[in-house]
């Protein structure tokens, strides 16, 4: 017997309701332009996504049935999101204080004392190993220039046709303190490199140093200061924390440790024997491992520089406190129950749910044989070549009906560039620059840079689905590599074959679910009613 629903109710999935307001906020994300004018095509587009919305509930539920709720990576994710957002909870509430906004003094001087005036106009090359950079290196040193080889060599698609400009930085632009203690201190000219970045490996050089005014840089260098000034009260009430719960340090283990990060350098420090399983920290009946300090240290987005014993207890006490105490605290303080931290962790363990249950289910069920390998490349020799570079100018949007609308713009005459800048949802970088991408190995952007292979240059292409969502794009310039032998290729043949097998098998797992499932309905004269408001607030 069906249940009762409420009129706001389009849909029902199981015990859950899925409501008219979220099926209109899903439409608004998920398709922009309005919908006037076609009720029949607003239907169509309704339908569509209130069905997505269906297989996200169906896909959460199998996950659920699964008790995939106490797995260790769903889990781990959900709780790194919670710290996240309890911590911007402190902020919100003034639990942390936080002084005012920076002054024009406070720049000012932290301008002067940080030589932020001093500007490098810097050159890279981007490769995917130390030992391809010291080849271009050595090419280098030999006396090649280092735009030619750039416009070669480099994998960087912004930089690479520019002969690796990445233009005028200062020391604000390093959040790495090594690399920027290297590139302020090289001589005009020195190569700095191989250098381990988070994209591959590098050299670099700089090319010119210039001075500009603190007027040029005050409303960045306010911005800096602002951040430095939330990270100070973190740090202290972290170590407040820290302090609150008698946070006890094994000495001899912080000189170990401190040892060992002084011998690695900006890498990861290599630990002897039972090393890893030193206790670091105590906190009652709660220990803190080497181990458990490094893979913290790991997860961080900014280096921190540990200069002495002392930094690295400060250090390893906030860590400890962030991870270990803060949860505890907030959840004191009742923090856990507002409605910004409760919405925040169930959406990050939704999100969570359906990638464990995809990789489950999909991912680690594929079984690739070296044959399969072997007909998938030569079914796509042609995407396995080296070196080929291809520029393109692309818009990438959510859904099929958004990517036509982009062609109908683009036939009478709308303009590419300006499209991508508004409607791209590549990163800003790439939508400040117009939709101007350089696909260095086409190859690693699937069904993309296998059709830009194939395109003529100045032909416009798409669209073109990918895992993002629909790509549209123009061929601007080609310089042609080499085809690879299939021993060259077959790690990357390897890696495209389970992508391809993971999309199709996943659409054909979720396509089960639903045919299985007979706890999900459409609430049709709900739906219809839905679309009625619609059509008379677009008209």
């Amino acid at each position: 017997m069906e249940r009762e629903v409420g009129p706001e109710v389009v849909a029902i999935v199981g015990d859950v309701d899925i409501k008219g307001d979220r099926l209109g906020e899903a439409i608004d994300r998920m398709h922009a332009g309005p919908e006037g004018g076609d009720a029949r095509r607003s239907e169509k587009i309704a339908r569509r996504i209130l069905g997505q919305l269906i297989d996200i509930e169906l896909l959460v539920q199998a996950a659920e049935d699964r008790n995939l709720s106490q797995d260790p990576k769903v889990d781990g994710r959900v709780q790194q999101r919670q710290r996240e957002l309890l911590l911007e909870e402190l902020f919100h509430r003034g639990i942390v204080k936080l002084s005012t906004n920076a002054s024009t003094a406070e720049a000012r001087t932290y301008f002067d004392e940080h030589h932020i005036g001093e500007q490098r106009r810097i050159r890279r090359i981007l490769m995917e190993s130390p030992q391809a950079v010291s080849r271009a290196i050595t090419r280098l040193r030999a006396g090649e220039t280092f735009a030619a080889i750039a416009q070669e060599l480099s994998e960087d698609p912004q930089t690479s046709a520019q002969g690796g400009d990445l233009g005028w930085l200062s020391r604000l632009d390093f959040r790495n303190y090594v690399l920027r203690r290297q590139m302020f201190g090289a001589e005009i000219g020195k190569l700095v490199g191989p250098v381990q970045e988070p994209d591959g490996y590098s050299v670099l050089s700089v090319e010119a140093v210039r001075q500009v005014s603190f007027a040029e840089m005050e409303q960045q260098v306010r911005e800096v200061v602002e951040e430095e000034k939330q990270s100070v009260a973190t740090f202290q009430y972290l170590e407040d924390l820290a302090n609150d719960a008698a946070v006890e340090a094994d000495e001899a283990a912080l000189r170990l440790l401190f040892t060992r990060l002084k011998e690695a350098g900006a890498q990861t420090p290599e630990l002897g024997r039972g090393e890893a399983g030193t206790v670091l920290l105590k906190q009652g009946d709660q220990s803190w491992l080497i181990s458990d300090f490094l893979e913290a240290v790991a997860a961080r987005k900014d280096p921190v520089e540990i200069v002495d014993v002392d930094g690295l207890r400060r250090y390893a006490r906030r860590l400890f406190a962030y991870y270990a105490l803060l949860s505890r605290r907030a959840t004191d303080l009742g923090l856990a129950d507002t409605e910004r931290v409760r919405q925040g962790v169930r959406k990050t363990r939704r999100e969570a749910l359906i990638e464990r249950l995809r990789e489950m289910e999909v991912t680690d069920l594929i079984d690739i044989s070296e044959d399969d390998i072997r007909a998938y490349y030569e079914r796509n020799r042609e995407t396995y070549v080296r070196s080929e570079r291809i520029s393109i100018l692309e818009v990438l949007v959510d859904d099929r009906d958004q990517a036509d609308e982009l062609m109908q713009k683009l036939e009478n005459g709308g303009d590419l560039e300006k499209l991508a800048r508004q409607y791209s949802m590549r990163s800003s970088r790439v939508r400040r620059a117009g939709g101007r991408m350089q696909l260095m190995r086409p190859d690693k952007y699937g069904r993309v840079g296998f059709e830009a292979s194939e395109a003529e240059i100045g032909e416009i292409v798409g669209p073109i689905r990918t895992f993002q969502g629909y790509s549209v794009f123009k061929v601007l310039r080609k310089i042609p590599g080499y085809r690879e032998s299939f021993e060259e290729a077959q790690a990357r043949a390897s890696w495209h074959l389970k992508q391809d097998l993971t999309v199709a098998d996943f659409d054909r797992y979720v396509l089960r679910l639903r045919e299985r499932s007979n706890k999900h309905r459409v609430v049709e004269s709900n739906f219809e009613a839905f679309l009625a408001r619609r059509q008379a607030a677009s008209s």
